[in-house]
């Protein structure tokens, strides 16, 4: 697995497919998208996905330990971070700066 350094927030962002109702409904009714709506769509979307990991470095600038954790849902810039790929599994994270962070959705603890 990979693990961020410094001030990074590992991410994995939702893809379209996964975040759009439009999508979602269309899928559930076996109607597929096309192509150039997908991009329309993707262009006017707001990056969103969920936290795989912290590094140790991040949020510390404000005097807090845990802004985030690791399972939470956020919102960060568009064009924000790196795309990094695990060459373990394959699958495609961004390493985002902690204040590339725009909003979160926290998961309520049971």
């Amino acid at each position: 697995m990979l693990k961020p350094f410094l001030f990074r927030v590992l991410v994995k962002p939702f893809t379209l497919e996964d975040s759009d109702p439009v999508y979602q409904s269309a899928a559930r009714s076996g109607i597929v998208v096309a192509q150039n709506e997908a991009r329309v769509r993707a262009e006017q979307a707001v990056d969103r996905g969920t936290v795989v990991a912290i590094g140790k470095q991040a949020f510390k600038e404000w005097d807090q330990d845990e802004v985030v954790k690791v399972g939470d849902e956020v919102y960060f810039a568009k064009y924000a971070g790196k795309r990094v790929k695990d060459p373990e599994t394959g699958e495609v994270f961004l390493a985002l700066n902690d204040e590339d962070l725009i909003v979160g959705i926290f998961k309520e603890q049971v």
